[in-house]
């Protein structure tokens, strides 16, 4: 049964399955190339119960265009590793989607964990990333439509977040 994350504050949450992402434990981190970033420590929970992890890091930008500025917080999952661990969870739930499908809807259960902040001074964008050598390590065949970005990355999912002015 296919995924189909909705956010919560605080939170994302698959209904059919039971499983929540809420938000991340992050910390700032210097990324290989030098640059810094954020690590991002994800819990997974299914029904209250703990069935995982997830950590990973990505760079940050802020991208203006045409006097909009967003502040774009990147998930790099373009590492074999990280796609085992992924799809170690899919057996786990016992998920019977395509790999590539899946990895996609549990992406955007990532990025949801952020889409009800209310907070944020100023437009935020979450986007989640691998790369086509990382998928096809894996076995998993890239299949539909997908974005594919500059430096060749491929969009798993993404939300954008307009800025709000806290309640």
């Amino acid at each position: 049964m296919a995924l189909n994350f909705q956010a919560r504050e605080g939170s994302s949450y698959d209904p059919a399955s039971g499983i929540s992402i809420p938000e991340p434990r992050i910390l700032p981190v210097e990324l290989p190339d030098g640059t810094q970033g954020t690590e991002y420590q994800f819990g997974l929970y299914q029904n209250g119960e703990r069935i995982g992890e997830l950590g990973f890091s990505g760079p940050d930008e802020i991208i203006e265009s045409d006097g909009w500025r967003e502040h774009v917080f990147f998930f790099d999952l373009g590492h074999d590793w990280l796609i085992e661990d992924m799809l170690a969870l899919k057996r786990k739930i016992a998920n019977s989607d395509g790999d590539y499908s899946y990895l996609q809807q549990f992406s955007r259960g990532l990025v949801l964990a952020y889409a009800r902040q209310t907070n944020n001074k100023e437009n935020l964008c979450y986007v989640v990333t691998t790369t086509s050598e990382a998928l096809a390590s894996c076995g998993v065949v890239i299949s539909g439509e997908n974005p594919i970005l500059a430096d060749g990355a491929v969009v798993l999912a993404e939300v954008s977040i307009p800025a709000r002015l806290a309640r």
